[in-house]
C-alpha cells in the first residue's frame, strides 16, 4: 500500500465518526440522513444552562455562561479542536450571547452581552474579549438585558453587529464606534423575548435577517420574523411557534444544504426541537427531545453542534451531528493507471464518479460536488470507466484502466491551475489523495478518493513575490516602491474606463 498524503482531513473525520458515534441521553435525530455523538461533557459552576456558543474560523469553540446564584459570575469557555476545555475570561456580568466576528471589521475578537449587574443604565452592553482573554467594554448605553448578538458579514444591514434586548423588547445595532442605534422597538408584546438573530448569506432567502422570537403574544410576533432593511417585519416559517436559536449552514460543505436552521417549539407542541426552514418557508423537523432551548452552531467541520444542560446535575453536554456518509467510486483521469498531474499544465483534469448498482449518478446535485474544495467547470453523464471491485478503502491508492462497464458515470472537468494551489508544496513522483464529496437530491452525503501523481515541483508563492518568478528580491522591491505611499483606493472612473478597454 502506497503511504499518500491526506488533503481535507475534515471529510475523512467526518466519514469515521459515522461509524463510531457514541450514545446519546437525550434528544432524537428524525433525520435518517444524520447521525448524532456525544462531542463533549463538561462541568459548570452553576445550575443555569448555557445559552449560545460560538466558534472561531477554526475548530475552537467559546461558550457563554453565567451563575444563577451569582450573575457576576459570569465566564467564557473555550474548548479546543482536542476537547481541552478552560475558562478564558470570568468575573462577567450575566455573560449571554458571543459572536466571533473575524474577517469582519469589528476585528478578530469575540463580542458577548452582559445584563442585570452591570453598573451603567441601561443594564446591559456588548463587550469585547481578545483571543488572551483580556476583557474590553465595547458599546455605549441603549441595550437593557440584551441577550443575542450576530454580527451581518453580508452587508445588507450595514455590516453592523445587531444584538437583541429582553428587557426594552428591541433589536438595536451596534456600531463600530460602539455607539448603539435602536433598529426595531416590538409593540405590546407578552413575556419573552427576541432570541436570536440570523443573516441570509447568498439572498437564497431574500438577503433578509432572520429573528427567532419567544413571545407569549401577539402570534405574529413570535416564532421566526424576517426583516428588511428598513426594520419591517413579515412573520416566516408560521409552523414555529416559539423561536430561540436560529442558523445558517454557511459552512463551506454545506453538509445541511445551505438551509435556515431554528431551534424552537412548533404551534401545539411542548418538545423543544430543530426545524430545517426552506426559503418558501416550509419547516421539515430534524432533531426532537431537547432537554432544554439548546444552543445550535454549525462549526467549521460542517457538523450541526447542539448544547444541552443537565437539569439534575451542573454538567453541560455538547452533541455534533453529521451526516451519513456513503463511500463512492471516484476515478482520476479515467482508463489511466496510476493517474499522473503535471502542476504546470493550462488544462483541465478529467473526473468520473462511476455509477453501480448501489448509484445513480442522476441522483446527484452536481452543484453540490468538490474536488479538494474545489467545483467542477462542467459535468456530463457519459460510461467511461468501470471501479474497482469492492470500492477499496481510502488511502489504498489502487486504480484500474478498465473501460466502460454498461453503467452511466458523471463525468467532471476541473481546471488544472484551480487544483494545484490547494495541493500545497509538492515534489516530483510525490502520490497525493484528494477527496470529493457530494450531496444526493435526498440530501444523503458522498465521499469518494483517488490518487495523483505529481509530475513536476509546485511551492506556493510568498505575497512578497510581487512579479511571480519565485524569488523575493530587490526587483519585487522595485516594483511596490513605484507605488510607495499611495492611496490604496481605486478611483472609480478610472476603474470603468480600464474596464471598458
Amino acid at each position: 500500500m502506497i503511504n499518500c498524503q491526506k488533503l481535507t482531513w475534515t471529510i475523512f473525520y467526518i466519514f469515521l465518526a459515522s461509524f463510531c458515534s457514541s450514545p446519546l441521553w437525550a434528544l432524537e435525530v428524525l433525520d435518517q440522513n444524520y447521525l448524532a455523538e456525544t462531542y463533549l461533557t463538561f462541568d459548570t459552576a452553576g445550575t443555569r444552562p448555557p445559552s449560545y456558543m460560538t466558534f472561531d474560523s477554526g475548530q475552537n469553540l467559546y461558550v457563554a455562561y453565567y451563575n444563577t446564584h451569582n450573575a457576576r459570575d459570569g465566564k467564557i469557555y473555550h474548548v479546543d479542536s482536542d476537547k481541552n476545555v478552560a475558562v478564558i475570561a470570568s468575573g462577567l456580568s450575566r455573560a449571554w450571547g458571543i459572536t466571533w466576528t473575524g474577517g469582519t471589521d469589528y476585528g478578530d475578537y469575540l463580542y458577548i452581552t452582559e445584563g442585570w449587574a452591570v453598573s451603567s443604565w441601561p443594564k446591559g452592553r456588548v463587550t469585547r474579549i481578545h483571543p488572551d482573554g483580556t476583557v474590553e467594554p465595547f458599546s455605549g448605553t441603549g441595550l437593557n438585558q440584551p441577550v443575542a448578538l450576530e454580527v451581518d458579514r453580508y452587508g445588507n444591514y450595514g455590516g453592523h453587529i445587531y444584538a437583541s434586548s429582553s428587557a426594552h423588547d428591541k433589536i438595536s445595532k451596534v456600531l463600530l464606534s460602539g455607539q448603539v442605534q435602536t433598529f426595531y422597538v416590538f409593540p405590546g408584546v407578552g413575556s419573552g423575548g427576541a432570541e436570536d438573530i440570523a443573516f441570509d448569506p447568498d439572498d437564497s432567502y431574500g438577503g433578509l435577517m432572520y429573528v427567532a422570537a419567544s413571545f407569549t403574544s401577539p402570534a405574529e410576533l413570535s416564532g421566526v420574523l424576517a426583516f428588511n432593511a428598513a426594520g419591517i417585519p413579515t412573520k416566516f416559517a408560521t409552523q414555529i411557534r416559539h423561536g430561540y436559536q436560529a442558523e445558517f449552514d454557511t459552512t463551506a460543505n454545506q453538509f445541511f444544504g445551505g438551509y435556515l436552521y431554528i431551534m424552537g417549539k412548533a404551534d401545539g407542541e411542548n418538545a423543544y426541537s430543530v426545524f430545517r426552514v426552506y426559503p418558501d418557508g416550509q419547516v421539515e423537523k430534524i432533531v426532537t427531545a431537547l432537554m432544554y432551548k439548546s444552543a445550535l452552531e454549525f462549526g467549521p467541520d460542517g457538523a450541526m453542534y447542539l448544547m444541552e444542560s443537565h437539569f439534575s446535575t451542573t454538567e453541560v453536554t455538547i452533541t455534533r451531528i453529521s451526516p451519513k456518509i456513503s463511500y463512492i467510486a471516484v476515478d482520476i483521469k479515467p482508463q489511466s493507471c496510476p493517474n499522473p498531474l503535471n502542476v504546470k499544465s493550462k488544462g483541465v483534469l478529467p473526473v468520473a464518479i462511476l455509477g453501480s448498482d448501489d448509484l445513480d449518478v442522476m441522483d446527484i446535485d452536481a452543484a453540490s460536488i468538490r474536488l479538494a474544495g474545489i467545483a467542477p467547470l462542467r459535468s456530463s453523464l457519459e460510461d467511461v470507466a468501470a471501479p474497482l471491485t469492492p470500492i477499496s478503502d481510502p488511502c489504498a491508492c489502487d486504480c484500474t484502466s478498465a473501460g466502460p462497464d454498461g453503467f452511466i458515470d458523471l463525468t467532471l472537468k476541473f481546471k488544472t491551475q484551480d487544483i494545484v494551489p490547494v495541493l500545497g508544496e509538492v515534489n516530483h513522483n510525490d502520490v497525493l489523495e484528494l477527496f470529493l464529496t457530494a450531496r444526493l437530491n435526498d440530501n444523503s452525503q458522498l465521499v469518494g478518493s483517488d490518487c495523483l501523481t505529481i509530475k513536476g515541483k509546485f511551492k506556493p508563492l510568498s505575497q512578497s513575490d510581487i512579479n511571480r518568478d519565485g524569488i523575493v528580491n530587490m526587483a519585487d522591491f522595485a516594483l511596490l516602491s513605484q507605488n510607495w505611499l499611495d492611496s490604496s483606493i481605486i478611483d472609480d472612473r478610472s476603474f470603468d474606463l480600464k474596464k471598458k478597454k
